[in-house]
């Protein structure tokens, strides 16, 4: 009976991978993040932003912790430019976990 239970799943793991290959995402944009917390998409003028939220950033040769690391980190935000290519800048922040996109009178908050 563990014979058939183990050929069973073995076809089923063995059917599903060559069904579902053509289907699983692929990453076409890698950004440079330290403890990213959220991703936030806007459009701003018909462009494509994404704001990226990042908690802290790893201090070289001392030990993991969670509360530790550099708390002055920079918000990335990247601008879609054409397909496959994003541009990238950076604005100063501390510890964010959370970022929010909207106007208000114009202004853009």
């Amino acid at each position: 009976m563990r014979i058939i239970k183990w050929l069973m799943t073995y076809l089923l793991i063995s059917f599903s991978t060559s069904v579902f290959a053509e289907q699983l995402l692929i990453p076409i944009q890698y950004l440079d993040t330290t403890g990213a917390r959220q991703l936030t998409p806007f459009t701003l003028e018909d462009e494509y932003y994404i704001a990226v939220a990042q908690l802290a950033e790893d201090i070289p040769d001392t030990p993991a912790n969670i509360d530790g690391g550099n708390a002055d980190v920079d918000v990335i935000i990247s601008r879609k430019q054409v397909v496959n290519s994003v541009n990238t800048n950076v604005s100063p922040a501390m510890v964010t976990n959370q970022l929010l996109f909207f106007p208000l009178a114009k202004i853009l908050f």
